[in-house]
Protein backbone atom coordinates (compact mmCIF):
# COMPACT_ATOMS: atom_id res chain seq x y z
CA UNK A 1 0.00 0.00 0.00
CA UNK A 2 2.32 2.93 1.13
CA UNK A 3 5.20 1.36 -1.23
CA UNK A 4 6.85 4.70 -0.61
CA UNK A 5 5.84 8.46 0.60
CA UNK A 6 5.83 10.63 -2.13
CA UNK A 7 5.81 14.80 -2.13
CA UNK A 8 3.82 16.25 -4.71
CA UNK A 9 4.89 19.65 -5.50
CA UNK A 10 2.16 20.99 -8.35
CA UNK A 11 -1.38 19.56 -8.32
CA UNK A 12 -2.49 19.56 -12.00
CA UNK A 13 -5.05 16.93 -11.10
CA UNK A 14 -7.40 15.05 -8.70
CA UNK A 15 -9.37 12.52 -9.93
CA UNK A 16 -11.92 10.28 -8.05
CA UNK A 17 -12.67 6.73 -9.61
CA UNK A 18 -15.03 4.64 -8.99
CA UNK A 19 -15.02 5.75 -5.40
CA UNK A 20 -17.22 4.24 -1.97
CA UNK A 21 -17.45 5.37 0.74
CA UNK A 22 -19.86 4.10 4.21
CA UNK A 23 -19.60 4.37 7.79
CA UNK A 24 -20.28 1.56 9.62
CA UNK A 25 -22.95 -0.23 7.36
CA UNK A 26 -24.59 3.80 6.20
CA UNK A 27 -23.30 4.05 2.74
CA UNK A 28 -23.13 7.30 2.12
CA UNK A 29 -21.24 7.64 -1.50
CA UNK A 30 -21.59 5.18 -4.57
CA UNK A 31 -19.54 5.09 -7.15
CA UNK A 32 -18.33 8.34 -7.45
CA UNK A 33 -16.12 9.61 -10.43
CA UNK A 34 -15.12 13.21 -10.46
CA UNK A 35 -11.79 15.43 -12.50
CA UNK A 36 -10.53 18.51 -10.62
CA UNK A 37 -7.85 20.16 -12.88
CA UNK A 38 -5.96 22.86 -11.40
CA UNK A 39 -7.81 26.16 -11.45
CA UNK A 40 -11.44 24.56 -11.43
CA UNK A 41 -13.88 26.15 -8.90
CA UNK A 42 -16.25 23.11 -8.66
CA UNK A 43 -19.24 23.61 -5.60
CA UNK A 44 -20.72 20.62 -4.68
CA UNK A 45 -24.29 20.84 -3.90
CA UNK A 46 -27.21 18.53 -2.29
CA UNK A 47 -29.35 18.22 0.54
CA UNK A 48 -28.10 17.77 4.18
CA UNK A 49 -26.25 13.97 4.31
CA UNK A 50 -25.96 13.87 0.80
CA UNK A 51 -21.68 13.32 1.23
CA UNK A 52 -20.65 16.65 0.45
CA UNK A 53 -18.35 17.03 3.23
CA UNK A 54 -17.60 13.07 3.34
CA UNK A 55 -16.25 13.55 -0.52
CA UNK A 56 -13.85 16.84 0.37
CA UNK A 57 -12.56 14.38 3.23
CA UNK A 58 -11.36 11.93 0.92
CA UNK A 59 -9.98 14.66 -1.41
CA UNK A 60 -8.34 16.01 1.60
CA UNK A 61 -7.05 12.42 2.72
CA UNK A 62 -9.13 12.73 6.01
CA UNK A 63 -11.17 9.71 5.23
CA UNK A 64 -9.96 6.52 3.27
CA UNK A 65 -12.54 5.14 0.36
CA UNK A 66 -13.69 1.80 0.96
CA UNK A 67 -13.30 0.95 -2.67
CA UNK A 68 -11.90 2.74 -6.13
CA UNK A 69 -9.17 5.07 -5.98
CA UNK A 70 -8.28 8.85 -5.71
CA UNK A 71 -5.04 10.09 -7.51
CA UNK A 72 -3.22 13.30 -7.26
CA UNK A 73 -1.35 14.19 -10.59
CA UNK A 74 -1.14 10.42 -11.11
CA UNK A 75 0.00 9.36 -7.69
CA UNK A 76 -2.38 7.32 -5.28
CA UNK A 77 -3.44 9.93 -2.36
CA UNK A 78 -2.57 7.18 0.00
CA UNK A 79 1.43 7.19 -1.00
CA UNK A 80 1.49 11.31 -0.16
CA UNK A 81 2.67 12.71 2.53
CA UNK A 82 2.17 16.21 2.27
CA UNK A 83 -0.98 16.58 0.80
CA UNK A 84 -2.14 18.23 4.16
CA UNK A 85 0.09 21.43 3.49
CA UNK A 86 -1.59 21.58 -0.07
CA UNK A 87 -4.73 21.99 0.67
CA UNK A 88 -6.29 25.12 3.29
CA UNK A 89 -9.76 24.89 4.48
CA UNK A 90 -11.62 27.99 5.09
CA UNK A 91 -14.83 26.79 7.36
CA UNK A 92 -17.33 28.01 9.65
CA UNK A 93 -15.56 25.90 12.17
CA UNK A 94 -12.26 28.09 11.45
CA UNK A 95 -10.77 27.82 15.23
CA UNK A 96 -9.68 31.26 16.74
CA UNK A 97 -7.69 31.42 19.40
CA UNK A 98 -7.80 33.29 22.53
CA UNK A 99 -4.67 35.23 21.49
CA UNK A 100 -3.90 38.23 19.46
CA UNK A 101 -4.97 39.20 15.70
CA UNK A 102 -1.44 38.66 14.73
CA UNK A 103 -0.74 35.66 16.77
CA UNK A 104 -4.03 34.02 15.06
CA UNK A 105 -2.61 34.76 11.42
CA UNK A 106 0.82 33.41 12.50
CA UNK A 107 0.18 30.48 14.13
CA UNK A 108 3.65 31.82 16.37
CA UNK A 109 5.27 31.35 13.11
CA UNK A 110 8.21 33.73 12.29
CA UNK A 111 6.59 35.99 9.29
CA UNK A 112 8.28 38.22 7.28
CA UNK A 113 6.21 41.76 8.09
CA UNK A 114 6.11 42.53 4.42
CA UNK A 115 4.23 39.37 3.72
CA UNK A 116 1.99 39.51 6.66
CA UNK A 117 0.75 43.00 5.35
CA UNK A 118 0.51 41.81 2.08
CA UNK A 119 -2.12 39.46 3.70
CA UNK A 120 -3.68 41.74 6.25
CA UNK A 121 -4.69 44.02 3.40
CA UNK A 122 -5.82 40.74 0.89
CA UNK A 123 -7.87 39.32 3.43
CA UNK A 124 -9.67 42.65 4.41
CA UNK A 125 -8.09 41.82 8.28
CA UNK A 126 -6.76 45.41 7.24
CA UNK A 127 -9.77 47.34 6.94
CA UNK A 128 -11.16 46.70 10.30
CA UNK A 129 -7.81 46.79 12.56
CA UNK A 130 -7.38 50.19 11.92
CA UNK A 131 -10.46 50.94 14.30
CA UNK A 132 -9.29 48.74 17.16
CA UNK A 133 -7.35 50.50 20.20
CA UNK A 134 -4.22 48.01 19.99
CA UNK A 135 -4.71 46.57 16.10
CA UNK A 136 -3.22 43.41 15.44
CA UNK A 137 -2.26 43.17 18.95
CA UNK A 138 -5.93 43.03 20.42
CA UNK A 139 -6.89 39.69 21.94
CA UNK A 140 -9.88 38.31 19.94
CA UNK A 141 -11.42 36.43 23.16
CA UNK A 142 -12.22 32.91 23.88
CA UNK A 143 -12.96 31.80 20.12
CA UNK A 144 -12.32 35.19 19.19
CA UNK A 145 -15.70 36.12 20.80
CA UNK A 146 -14.78 39.94 21.03
CA UNK A 147 -14.95 39.90 17.21
CA UNK A 148 -17.45 39.37 14.77
CA UNK A 149 -18.34 36.54 12.20
CA UNK A 150 -16.71 38.70 9.22
CA UNK A 151 -13.69 39.76 11.43
CA UNK A 152 -13.64 36.19 12.08
CA UNK A 153 -13.74 34.54 8.79
CA UNK A 154 -11.21 37.41 7.33
CA UNK A 155 -8.44 36.35 10.33
CA UNK A 156 -8.93 32.11 9.19
CA UNK A 157 -8.44 33.91 5.44
CA UNK A 158 -5.34 35.77 6.00
CA UNK A 159 -4.15 32.85 8.32
CA UNK A 160 -5.03 30.14 5.13
CA UNK A 161 -3.66 33.23 2.78
CA UNK A 162 -0.17 32.55 4.64
CA UNK A 163 0.50 28.64 4.04
CA UNK A 164 -0.38 29.51 0.46
CA UNK A 165 -2.54 26.39 -0.18
CA UNK A 166 -2.86 24.70 -3.91
CA UNK A 167 -5.88 23.50 -3.32
CA UNK A 168 -8.83 25.95 -1.14
CA UNK A 169 -12.25 24.48 0.74
CA UNK A 170 -14.71 26.86 1.46
CA UNK A 171 -16.84 24.98 3.35
CA UNK A 172 -20.45 26.94 4.68
CA UNK A 173 -17.48 30.04 5.73
CA UNK A 174 -19.68 32.73 5.65
CA UNK A 175 -21.52 31.42 8.97
CA UNK A 176 -22.21 34.07 10.80
CA UNK A 177 -21.43 37.09 8.65
CA UNK A 178 -24.17 39.36 8.04
CA UNK A 179 -25.39 40.10 4.63
CA UNK A 180 -23.95 44.03 5.00
CA UNK A 181 -19.98 41.99 6.08
CA UNK A 182 -20.74 39.42 3.08
CA UNK A 183 -20.10 41.53 0.26
CA UNK A 184 -16.89 42.70 1.80
CA UNK A 185 -15.78 39.03 2.27
CA UNK A 186 -16.85 37.60 -0.53
CA UNK A 187 -14.73 40.60 -2.60
CA UNK A 188 -11.79 39.31 -0.25
CA UNK A 189 -12.07 35.60 -1.01
CA UNK A 190 -12.74 35.97 -4.86
CA UNK A 191 -9.58 37.91 -5.25
CA UNK A 192 -7.18 35.14 -3.37
CA UNK A 193 -8.70 32.47 -5.10
CA UNK A 194 -8.33 33.48 -8.45
CA UNK A 195 -5.46 31.25 -9.95
CA UNK A 196 -6.41 28.66 -7.59
CA UNK A 197 -8.36 24.67 -7.21
CA UNK A 198 -11.19 25.69 -5.23
CA UNK A 199 -13.90 23.63 -4.17
CA UNK A 200 -17.07 25.18 -2.14
CA UNK A 201 -19.77 23.76 -0.22
CA UNK A 202 -22.29 26.48 0.68
CA UNK A 203 -26.36 27.32 1.04
CA UNK A 204 -25.68 30.69 -0.13
CA UNK A 205 -25.92 31.69 -3.25
CA UNK A 206 -23.26 34.42 -3.19
CA UNK A 207 -20.47 31.89 -2.12
CA UNK A 208 -21.73 28.93 -4.83
CA UNK A 209 -21.73 31.97 -7.53
CA UNK A 210 -17.84 31.58 -7.20
CA UNK A 211 -17.97 28.10 -8.71
CA UNK A 212 -17.73 27.29 -12.72
CA UNK A 213 -19.09 23.96 -12.39
CA UNK A 214 -21.66 22.58 -10.25
CA UNK A 215 -21.54 19.19 -8.99
CA UNK A 216 -24.84 17.36 -7.75
CA UNK A 217 -24.82 15.23 -5.52
CA UNK A 218 -28.43 12.81 -4.66
CA UNK A 219 -28.50 9.52 -2.50
CA UNK A 220 -24.78 9.47 -2.59
CA UNK A 221 -24.05 9.52 -6.24
CA UNK A 222 -23.13 12.63 -8.68
CA UNK A 223 -26.44 13.39 -10.40
CA UNK A 224 -24.84 16.71 -12.04
CA UNK A 225 -21.63 17.06 -13.45
CA UNK A 226 -21.96 20.30 -15.63
CA UNK A 227 -20.71 24.21 -16.19
CA UNK A 228 -22.76 26.90 -13.64
CA UNK A 229 -24.23 28.19 -16.72
CA UNK A 230 -25.78 25.00 -18.12
CA UNK A 231 -26.99 23.86 -14.94
CA UNK A 232 -29.03 27.10 -14.24
CA UNK A 233 -30.74 26.63 -17.64
CA UNK A 234 -31.55 23.05 -17.55
CA UNK A 235 -34.07 21.83 -14.88
CA UNK A 236 -33.18 19.94 -11.94
CA UNK A 237 -33.15 20.41 -8.28
CA UNK A 238 -30.37 22.78 -8.13
CA UNK A 239 -32.18 25.02 -10.91
CA UNK A 240 -34.39 25.08 -7.94
CA UNK A 241 -32.60 25.27 -5.38
CA UNK A 242 -30.77 28.35 -7.05
CA UNK A 243 -34.00 29.91 -7.55
CA UNK A 244 -35.17 29.50 -3.64
CA UNK A 245 -31.65 30.43 -2.87
CA UNK A 246 -32.36 33.99 -5.23
CA UNK A 247 -35.40 34.70 -3.75
CA UNK A 248 -34.57 34.50 0.28
CA UNK A 249 -32.47 37.82 0.91
CA UNK A 250 -31.07 36.93 4.26
CA UNK A 251 -30.21 33.02 4.61
CA UNK A 252 -28.71 31.68 7.95
CA UNK A 253 -27.77 28.84 6.36
CA UNK A 254 -30.22 26.53 7.82
CA UNK A 255 -30.83 23.37 5.02
CA UNK A 256 -33.13 24.60 2.31
CA UNK A 257 -35.71 21.92 2.01
CA UNK A 258 -35.88 21.10 -1.64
Amino acid sequence: KNEEEKIVENIEEIKLENVDFSYTDKKILNDINLRIKKGDKIALIGKSGEGKTTLVKLITGEEKANKGNIFINSENIMNIKNIYEKIGVLSQNSHIFNRSIKENITMGRNIDEKKLKEVIELSGVKDFIEDLENGIYTITGQNGSYLSGGQRVRIALARMMLSEPEIIILDEPLEGVDKIKEEKVIENIKKYIKDKTVIIISHRFSILNMADRIIGLENGTIVLNDLKENALKSDNIFKSFFDAEKRMTFIKGDDIDE
